[in-house]
Order: structure tokens, then C-alpha cells, then sequence
């Protein structure tokens, strides 16, 4: 299973961090707390919340994930 960091994360969506950590707290991605301070999200995940957002998203508009 493959893994990306907070800030891999950030900016593949062109977010900042604090929007990853809402998202976590929202509840709509689950973080991998793999050691005091190693947070992880499973590519995986973040494929299938990308490809639910691409299927909702009006032609020729971007997403916000």
C-alpha cells in the first residue's frame, strides 16, 4: 500500500495543510497515524475521494476536493 504525507497531500490538491487536517476532522479522510508524529493517507483513499469528486464536478469546472 502506497502512502503520502500532509504536505505530499497539500500539494497534490493545492491546499495548505490546515485544509488536510479539516478534512480529517470533518471525517471525509482517514489519516494513518503511524508513529508520534508520522500522519500517512493511503493513496488508494485519496484516489477514490479524487474520482468521486470528478464525477460530481460541472463540465469544465475543477473540483474542490
Amino acid at each position: 500500500m502506497l502512502f503520502l504525507s500532509r504536505q505530499e497531500l497539500a500539494s497534490r490538491w493545492s491546499c495548505s495543510r490546515d485544509s488536510i487536517i479539516r478534512y480529517e476532522r470533518i471525517g471525509r479522510l482517514k489519516r494513518f497515524v503511524l508513529g508520534a508524529h508520522l500522519v500517512r493517507y493511503s493513496l488508494a483513499e485519496i484516489e477514490r475521494i479524487e474520482n468521486e469528486c470528478a464525477t460530481l464536478k460541472p463540465e469544465g469546472k475543477s473540483a474542490n476536493v
